[in-house]
């Protein structure tokens, strides 16, 4: 039985006969490769109120080796954290993220020069937070957006006497509901919506641009790289984000102010 992550969950009974005997039998057909997830469910626990497999005998992950997995490497394999996602279609929605931001302050500046920030602030500030949220939530849990949190006490036990392997392993875990269907449909319709807002930016031409930095307005500019960092140091107390993907959102967004708080500008 496949599952979204890419693998396959097979129900082994009580019996360990022959196990080595099957982990080379998909070996051969290409079963187990870098991009291969396997779990192997000895004596299944089922909790249908919590969604939860309490006893897991063995569990493997196939990382990026580019080599197989034989049976005499079985041992303590590394926790399961989130789905499997493709690198370049993280890569993208990063930058789309990154692309949306940095589009939003262009247009909060706009407003703010124009004087109509005051009717769509807060409506902006919004727009704003729950871009960050997402990307935060895709950034540490993928298409798992139920915040799972897993653990693991593993005891395993490797023996090749008569070719056959023994093994114990148990994982507590509680369940990772797939809401990519969701995911993709609010990420559509937040896209849709941050686009609209942004219509007005078309009309920028590079005469205006250069036109731009005659002066300099530095009382917004503090004034709006206060308002970023406080929003990124109550998304860091609240959400836990590691300073690298802080860096990663708050340099574009800090370019972008300096850039475009220029009077006269867009």
């Amino acid at each position: 039985m496949t599952y979204n992550g890419g693998g396959y969950i097979l129900n082994m009974g009580h019996s360990k006969r022959g196990l080595p005997t099957f982990f080379r039998k998909m070996i051969v057909p290409r079963w187990l490769d870098d991009l291969t997830r396997v779990i192997f469910i000895e004596a299944s626990l089922y909790n249908p109120n919590i969604n939860a497999v309490i006893v897991v005998s063995l569990m493997v992950e196939r990382l990026a080796t580019h080599n197989y997995l034989t049976d005499a490497q079985i041992g303590l394999m590394k926790p399961l954290t989130s789905s499997t996602m493709d690198m370049y279609d993280m890569t993208f929605k990063y930058f789309l993220f990154l692309l949306l931001i940095i589009l939003y302050v262009v247009q909060l500046i706009y407003s703010s020069r124009y004087g109509t920030l005051k009717i769509s602030f807060f409506y902006d500030v919004l727009i704003l937070v729950l871009t960050i949220v997402t990307c935060t939530y895709f950034y540490q849990y993928g298409t798992c957006l139920s915040g799972t949190f897993k653990f693991y006490q593993s005891s395993v036990q490797v023996s090749q006497e008569q070719g056959r392997i023994g093994f114990k392993q148990h994982v507590s875990f509680t369940y990772c509901y797939d809401l990519l269907l969701i995911y993709q449909s609010w990420l559509a319709m937040l896209t849709l919506l941050l686009l609209c807002r942004f219509i007005k930016l078309l009309q920028f031409t590079p005469f205006r641009f250069l036109s731009a930095f005659k002066s300099f307005n530095l009382k917004l500019f503090f004034r709006l790289l206060f308002i970023f960092c406080l929003v990124f140091v109550l998304l860091f107390v609240l959400l836990q984000l590691s300073p690298k993907f802080i860096l990663f959102v708050m340099i574009p967004i800090l370019l972008s102010i300096f850039i475009d708080n220029i009077d006269g500008g867009f």
